[in-house]
């Protein structure tokens, strides 16, 4: 019996080891929605997702058919994760666990630059949007990416 480490301490295994040892290490990978400052313009009303100590992205490859940088989250507080669930992909870039929810994307083009806030908003379609881990990307030919979501 291994006993638990102490947080925020080195975990030392001593034992006579032999060839071929396997040693399966389970830690918690709890997903969280992640906000920037606000006063850091280019991620105002953004979320980013993360998975334990690992940040996620968005990338064309894995999200066909629409722009990853015009899609929309809904960031429910007292729903877990927005309803985003993991699932472990061993074919996938020699094995990653994706990260898998529903957004919108816009069925039409913004139009001007700017426009008046009482205009009607842009109608949206429902989308997968699937996430790899933020090291795992840029793997599959050029294409858009993004790590930050307009959140709803």
């Amino acid at each position: 019996m291994v006993r638990p480490p102490r947080p925020g301490r080195y975990y030392e295994l001593r034992r006579a080891w032999r060839p071929n040892t396997r040693l399966t290490l389970g830690l918690s990978m709890p997903s969280v929605w992640m906000v920037a400052n606000p006063m850091a313009a280019e991620t105002r009303c953004s979320v980013a997702l993360r998975r334990g100590p690992l940040v996620y992205c968005f990338e064309a490859a894995d999200n066909p058919g629409f722009s990853v940088r015009r899609a929309r989250v809904r960031v429910d507080p007292l729903r877990p994760f927005g309803g985003f669930v993991a699932e472990h992909r061993p074919d996938l870039l020699g094995g990653v666990t994706v990260l898998r929810g529903r957004g919108v994307v816009p069925t039409e083009p913004w139009g001007p630059l700017y426009r008046p806030l009482t205009a009607q908003p842009i109608p949206t379609r429902p989308v997968e949007l699937v996430g790899i881990p933020y090291y795992a990307w840029a793997n599959r030919g050029p294409g858009e990416m993004t790590i930050w979501l307009q959140a709803n």
